[in-house]
């Protein structure tokens, strides 16, 4: 039977399964009101089948979406997902012209009726802003054949002439309960399970778009509705570690919102696991208490920069302090992981606000092994401040991130792209400093404070080097390079047991990363059970005198 509409879900560049939450709402309004909709999920599908990025790629894509048995297609985009969006519609328009594609997602938001600079006409709709009502109304639009003056709000399309066609350009708030009962069963091996709680945020970052796309409002569903929801979706999983992803940027903005959820699920004792993010200034101790008492195994948090300067400047306006720490102590202590982000590149940043973060990152890593934060490099997302502001004269391809390299190995066409629309690949150039090095050593310094936690311990307390000074030493030598420059200057100060816990995060991280020879390496103590209990109990770091020397062979796999 062929259905009114089949929804796409592209490549994403994740390496792990998820639910398409988004296209999962748009189904179910649909087949609430009569249509017959699909899912066609490459993204999951690519990681259920364990396939890589590589010449058989595209293939693959083809081989999927051949026969779609609808004439109207929706694809939801994502900046990151936008190149494969790209290859999609060809496929498609090659195979059957008369096909209606229709996309959908933050980056058409984001880019509204410029998109059509990028596709012409081979796509014919752009629904911008909330989708649920739009799509519906769309599908009765092209069914019934009607004039382009009856189409619905929020949708550009375009004619032969590439004469750009609209009717009310504008945003419609969605009311949350018109859409109930997402179906989760095609994800019960699925690992991570995204559950609506909100959307929108009333914040004005320069470097984000997320205002644009919400028009600055926040909303939050019923707890007694996402909760109910989230522990169908758990007990019907057949994954024994899934995990209840809540999605919303400002879970933790509204303090009786959130106090709502967490008393309904301690009185109904749901203890199902869950993730959540939001700002850590909204956060206090004993919202602490209730994340621990609900079950919530990990957080994230927007640092962004550890400077006063650049938190003003890029209105992210959190106060640089010794509360962050406290907060991210306190939390780890009650077991809940916490994932901390940082940016690099931000337009006004100088060398000393960048070594700013750079200390800020190194002193909240040091708290434990699973406060390690990560970081992200400055791009130009549409329909933030700073892209308005950023000509794509400076606009610099990265070819460092996960993005180029796979499509790289697809033989996706990455140079003849418009930076513009694929901002994801590009960061921009700093007038203050070489972004293009000091990008890569950020890297290499993050992903040293991540594999290296308890040398840098040594370092930063026996050595007394400072974590500028770990950031100039890897700029300098290389992560290899720099752990023979602190063995070769610290030897004197280490005991045996210390230097082999130095040489095993190396051999550990060699092996990770995929550059180990696989050769066995001869240790005086048993180190693998010893840095596993350090792991467990940081406090045995300081204690290591009660380990006695056992000779141990370690072979990384």
């Amino acid at each position: 039977m062929n259905k009114d509409i089949v929804f796409i879900n592209p490549l994403a560049h994740v390496r792990y399964e998820f639910n398409p939450l988004g296209l999962q709402l748009l189904a179910k309004s649909c087949k609430d009101n009569g249509f017959n909709a699909n899912i066609i999920d490459l993204a999951n599908d690519f990681i259920k089948e364990n396939k890589i990025f590589d010449n058989s790629t595209k293939k693959w894509i083809e081989d999927k979406i051949k026969d779609i048995d609808s004439d109207i297609i929706g694809i939801t985009v994502m900046n990151a997902s936008l190149p494969w969006v790209e290859y999609i519609i060809k496929v498609i328009k090659n195979e059957d012209k008369n096909k209606k594609i229709i996309l959908g997602g933050p980056q058409v938001t984001a880019l509204q009726s410029e998109l059509f600079k990028l596709f012409g006409n081979q796509v014919d709709y752009l629904v911008v802003y909330e989708g649920e009502q739009v799509i519906v109304r769309l599908i009765e639009f092209i069914k019934s054949k009607k004039s382009v003056s009856d189409l619905p709000n929020n949708v550009y399309t375009i004619d032969d002439d590439l004469q750009i066609k609209y009717s009310s350009i504008g945003y419609e708030k969605v009311d949350f309960g018109i859409v109930e009962d997402i179906d989760f069963s095609d994800y019960k091996t699925s690992a991570l399970i995204n559950i609506e709680v909100g959307r929108g945020c009333p914040l004005d970052c320069y470097f984000c778009s997320s205002k644009i796309i919400n028009a600055g409002r926040v909303e939050y569903r019923e707890a007694n509705v996402f909760v109910e929801e989230a522990q169908k979706a758990f007990l019907n999983s057949e994954n024994s570690k899934v995990v209840i992803s809540f999605n919303h940027d400002n879970f933790l903005s509204n303090k009786r919102k959130f106090k709502e959820f967490a008393d309904y699920k301690l009185e109904n004792n749901y203890f199902f696991p869950y993730v959540c993010e939001g700002r850590i200034d909204a956060l206090d101790f004993e919202m602490i208490d209730l994340l621990y008492e609900t079950n919530c195994r990990s957080i994230f948090f927007g640092i962004e920069s550890g400077s006063e300067k650049i938190q003003k400047l890029s209105r992210k306006n959190l106060r640089i302090g010794t509360d962050i720490f406290e907060k991210v102590k306190y939390m780890r202590q009650k077991g809940i992981v916490v994932e901390l982000n940082f940016l690099v590149g931000f337009l006004e940043e100088t060398t000393s606000d960048l070594m700013q973060t750079i200390e800020l990152a190194g002193k909240l890593s040091s708290i434990d092994y699973f406060s390690a934060p990560n970081h992200s490099l400055l791009s130009p997302e549409p329909g933030a401040y700073i892209t308005s502001v950023t000509s794509q004269v400076d606009y610099i391809l990265r070819k460092d991130s996960v993005f180029y390299k796979d499509l790289i190995n697809s033989s996706m066409p990455i140079q003849s792209y418009n930076s513009k629309f694929f901002n994801h690949l590009y960061m921009i150039k700093n007038k203050n400093y070489d972004i293009e090095v000091m990008g890569v050593t950020a890297s290499k310094y993050f992903e040293f404070l991540k594999f290296f936690h308890f040398t840098t311990k040594m370092i930063t307390e026996i050595w007394n080097k400072t974590y500028t000074e770990i950031f100039e030493g890897i700029l300098e030598n290389e992560v290899g390079g720099y752990i023979s420059v602190v063995i070769k200057n610290m030897k004197d100060s280490l005991t045996v047991l210390q230097e082999e816990i130095i040489t095993y995060e190396l051999q550990r991280y060699w092996s990770i990363t995929g550059r180990t020879d696989e050769q066995p390496f001869m240790y005086e103590y048993p180190i693998q059970m010893i840095y596993f209990e350090l792991l467990e109990t940081e406090q045995l770091f300081y204690d290591l005198q009660k380990y006695l020397p056992k000779k141990t062979k370690v072979r990384m796999a």
